[in-house]
Order: C-alpha cells, then sequence, then structure tokens
C-alpha cells in the first residue's frame, strides 16, 4: 500500500456462519470471536473496523478481537462453475475496514520512511566495550545482520527475522574471550548484501 494517501479507504467485508443443508449453505444466527494482529503495521497505517449494524467503530490498534453475533441473511449453493469457487455476496456487507494513511507522528514531526538500503558507520569504532549499529531498510522483507571474523567465520548474530520498513538500530557486546582485532558486519536482504569493517580493542 501506498505511504501517503489524501483519503480515508473503506473496504467492505463480510463474516458468516454457515450450516450446510443439502446442496446449499445456510447463513446462521450465532456468536463468534474475529481475532487480528496488526502489530507488523507500519505506524503510519491505522485500521478501524466499522460494524454497519450496531454502528461500533473499533480501532483496531488498541483492540486484538469483537466478539458478535452473526445475521441470518439466506443461502446459497455448494455448487460453483470454473476452477476455483468464491463465497458469493449475499446481501449488504456488515463490516467496513477503514484505511488511514498519515505521514505525521504524534508529536507532529514528519516520519518519512528510508528511501534506500543503508548500513550506517558504527559508533564508537574502535569500541569498547559494545559498538552500536544503525540501518534503513526501505522496504518490508527478511533481514539479517550478522558478524563475522576476517576469515568468514561467524562471530555473532544481531538480528534474522522479517522486518517492516523503517530505520534500526543494534548494539553488539562482544564476549569477553574474543580477540581485539578487525570484524565485519554483514547486513543482508533478499536482494542485497552490505559489509563495514569494525575494529573491537581490549
Amino acid at each position: 500500500m501506498p505511504y501517503d494517501h489524501g483519503e480515508e479507504i473503506l473496504i467492505p467485508f463480510d463474516i458468516m456462519q454457515l450450516q450446510l443443508d443439502g446442496d446449499m449453505y445456510v447463513t446462521q444466527e450465532e456468536e463468534v470471536t474475529f481475532n487480528w494482529d496488526v502489530s507488523n503495521l507500519p505506524d503510519h497505517i491505522s485500521l478501524k473496523l466499522i460494524d454497519g449494524i450496531t454502528n461500533i467503530e473499533t480501532d483496531m490498534d488498541l483492540v486484538s478481537s469483537i466478539t458478535f453475533t452473526t445475521e441470518p441473511k439466506g443461502s446459497f449453493s455448494t455448487n460453483y462453475d470454473g476452477a476455483v469457487g468464491t463465497y458469493p455476496v449475499v446481501g449488504e456487507a456488515r463490516f467496513s475496514l477503514a484505511v488511514s494513511y498519515d505521514a505525521l507522528t504524534s508529536g507532529g514531526t514528519i516520519k518519512v520512511l528510508p528511501a534506500e538500503f543503508a548500513l550506517h558507520a558504527a559508533y564508537p569504532n574502535p569500541f569498547n566495550p559494545s559498538t552500536t549499529i544503525s540501518f534503513d531498510l526501505p522496504e518490508a522483507g527478511r533481514v539479517s545482520l550478522n558478524v563475522y571474523d576476517l576469515k568468514g567465520a561467524l562471530v555473532g548474530t544481531l538480528l534474522n527475522e522479517s522486518k517492516v520498513a523503517g530505520t534500526y538500530q543494534y548494539r553488539w557486546t562482544p564476549n569477553r574471550e574474543l580477540a581485539s582485532g578487525m570484524y565485519l558486519f554483514e547486513l543482508k536482504t533478499k536482494n542485497k548484501t552490505i559489509h563495514q569493517k569494525i575494529t573491537y580493542i581490549k
């Protein structure tokens, strides 16, 4: 989705409880719980769930589930044409997902996503007992940040997981057994790899 958008986007959707009756699916009235996880959603995007029947609006950043009673809305056939079947639209969609974009943080300063993949200079360097490294990730994806000696042996792993776009900072504190000398930070994504030399002094 784009970083900035001038208007709220409304996405209609429905949740139905179905009972199989012969060759028909019959919509039922039943209490259900709808859960979601938006922990990886970028800070500039917010989601709001709008219930068209109760008119209740739920901030999906603050609440992770709602419990409601589905509506009986008729039935539809279990048969379909083609290789893949989809549920048909039955009546009006009950819910709307409101997607909002905000380029401003709560403090009022502009929060801009990084434009390029970059590994910034470690500080301090040379260092003892620890150094801090930061990098920019312009798009979401799996990223690893490892430390190697000059022979290519892995010394430590600071990060190896999927991240959303943003700027990240990590501190490396070598164990006491590590010898003084030069080492390499390696920042790696699916498409790019960047190295940076650092010097550890005891």
